[in-house]
């Protein structure tokens, strides 16, 4: 059984909803990678957010979902599932701003900030072509160990 999971995805693709899901099926702790990385609607630095990381990865079980290249390779380190969410961009796009909407109706805390501009919707659009490459050059040192499911 899989008791160490990273879930990661363009914004939109459901990967915070999945790491619930599963954290709850598998009696695992689940960690928003967001969670660490903002403070309001600024974003640490890089080093406090591996240093949570680095807590993190120590324990026996987990399920973790963000992207955060410079912390992808200690965590796919100690992994053994990977689950790679592969959605439309037009899908992730609508479901990024419902989520803006959302967010404006029922403001919560804690999480990235809900935020929406061109260069977001950008970033979606091109995040196929900009990031799988350099994700899958950081995921193969660790294929032998650590499971690929695309989604």
């Amino acid at each position: 059984m899989y008791r160490r999971i990273v879930i990661l995805g363009m914004p939109g693709s459901g990967k915070s909803t999945l790491c619930v899901k599963i954290g709850k099926a598998l009696n695992i702790p689940a960690y928003h990678l967001d969670r660490y990385a903002w403070e309001g609607d600024t974003l640490v630095p890089a080093d406090v957010l591996q240093r949570h990381v680095t807590e993190i990865v120590k324990t026996e079980a987990w399920v973790m979902d963000g992207t955060y290249e410079a912390t992808l390779d200690d965590r796919l380190a100690r992994a053994d599932l990977l689950i790679w969410l592969t959605d439309s961009r037009w899908r992730c796009i609508l479901r990024v701003i419902r989520r803006y909407v959302m967010s404006k109706m029922h403001p919560q805390t804690g999480d990235n900030p809900d935020m929406i501009s061109w260069e977001f919707i950008r970033y979606i659009w091109q995040y196929e072509r900009h990031k799988t490459e350099r994700l899958l050059r950081i995921y193969q040192p660790h294929a032998d160990h650590c499971e690929l499911w695309r989604r």
